[in-house]
């Protein structure tokens, strides 16, 4: 069987370790990116700060977890060697 793809992303600022509110084009402070997959599975598939890196939900919907998790690898890197 073929790994869960990402339906859906929710992006949205973290306090404290609590989801705060959905959100747009941040600009700073530790994000995340929530995922509800093919098999109806919801996840936090990816922390990172929002002053350093930006995801939209069109970057991650068809994804899988692994896919995601090489997509923040390439931009960590970039951002690393700018």
């Amino acid at each position: 069987m073929s790994e869960a793809k990402i339906v859906r992303a929710v992006i949205a600022l973290l306090r404290a370790g609590r989801i705060l509110e959905e959100v747009f084009g941040l600009s700073g402070g530790q994000a995340v990116v929530t995922a509800t997959f093919d098999d109806g599975e919801e996840e936090r598939v990816l922390p990172y700060y929002a002053d350093e890196l930006t995801f939209t939900e069109q970057e991650v919907v068809g994804l899988t977890r692994e896919e995601v998790m090489d997509l923040f690898t390439k931009k960590d890197i970039a951002y690393l060697q700018s």
